[in-house]
């Protein structure tokens, strides 16, 4: 797998200090947004509940902690 890049481990770091409240999640008018975060791109989709949003977010983070995982092994 891709090795993570330096800001996905800032975020992996971020979130594990601050759990969900560390979350990219923002509110734009009536929609929800996983926002940018430092070289992170985030979702391109604006979702209708913060929960879709939240689910977006949370299987990126499935994904990055399963390729922070097996590059240590490597």
């Amino acid at each position: 797998m891709t090795p993570l890049s330096e800001d996905e481990y800032a975020l992996l770091n971020h979130v594990m200090r601050w759990g969900s409240g560390g979350y990219p999640i923002d509110r734009i008018g009536r929609r929800w947004a996983w926002s940018d975060w430092r070289g992170v791109r985030g979702s391109p989709i604006l979702y209708k509940t913060k929960r879709e949003a939240v689910a977006a977010f949370e299987d990126w983070h499935a994904l990055a902690l399963e390729r922070n995982r097996e590059n240590r092994h490597d």
